[in-house]
């Protein structure tokens, strides 16, 4: 199988998008012993640090690097993202926030169970928590023993910021819905339109991942201020109250976009700024 790796960022190479990537190599070696070949596509969506310095060293062959003078949205970043990974062979395609650090093991475990066929989409389980209880740091987490976790219970709530998602999936449910932009509640959305098409999104607990959380949010802005403000929040709120009839994704009020049934569940607003 064929993976192609989306990692979407701005600013915070040092911080977190170097120990993001690493991670993910390591995992990618990992995977190739067990058939699967994995490619990255680095996002940078017009970073003012040493991102574009650093990123251009990274070994062509595995990481294509994508620079954009203007910054993309996360749903623009993803779309842009699964569309180079079809066209380059792609089967399914892991999406990773460049706040995390993921488990040696995770790309192999995710593929492992995506390939079963029941799930649209898998994701990993959070361990922050877990590590900081125990005073593992994020750099370490292949330390801690994924098989353990083979007997905790699958959940039915994805997490997006690590999720794997099938090509099928992806053609049945359409692009991420640009009109949430820059960011929050295309997760939502997303997961509430796999809900009314009845594909499962399920979270994977062998597959493992540390999530530092909203850094990029909170951080990558040069001003301080946070990517998406409180204004910007509450429009997309808004928006998926409109296109939804509801903001929880479990919640099924409409089965067709703004309760149109002349719009189809693929149905997005694309590049609206």
């Amino acid at each position: 199988m064929k993976i192609e790796i989306i990692v979407p960022a701005i600013n915070l190479w040092h911080k977190y998008t170097k120990g993001a990537l690493d991670s993910v190599m390591e995992a990618m070696v990992r995977a190739k012993a067990h058939g699967i070949d994995c490619h990255i596509i680095l996002i940078d969506n017009n970073s003012t640090d040493e991102t574009q310095a650093e990123a251009s060293k990274l070994n062509a062959n595995l990481v294509y690097y994508q620079r954009n003078e203007e910054r993309w949205g996360f749903q623009r970043s993803v779309n842009f993202g699964v569309a180079y990974g079809i066209e380059h062979g792609a089967e399914a395609f892991l999406v990773c926030n460049n706040d995390i650090v993921i488990h040696p093991e995770a790309i192999w475990r995710l593929v492992e169970r995506l390939s079963k066929g029941d799930a649209g989409m898998v994701t990993c389980m959070d361990i922050r928590g877990e590590m900081q209880q125990f005073g593992i740091m994020p750099s370490t987490i292949g330390t801690v023993s994924a098989k353990e976790k083979e007997s905790v219970d699958e959940a039915p709530n994805p997490n997006f910021s690590a999720f794997m998602i099938s090509k099928d999936c992806w053609e049945v449910c359409g692009e991420m819905d640009e009109g949430f932009y820059p960011a929050y509640f295309e997760d939502t959305d997303y997961h509430y339109r796999m809900n009314v098409l009845e594909i499962p999104a399920i979270t994977f607990p062998p597959a493992l991942f540390y999530h530092f959380g909203s850094r990029t949010q909170n951080e990558a802005q040069e001003n301080g201020q946070p990517i998406v403000p409180g204004g910007l929040f509450e429009n997309n709120r808004a928006y998926m109250m409109k296109k939804w009839g509801s903001t929880k994704a479990e919640e099924i009020v409409y089965t067709h976009p703004f309760d149109d049934e002349t719009k189809s569940i693929r149905w997005t607003k694309q590049n609206p700024v």
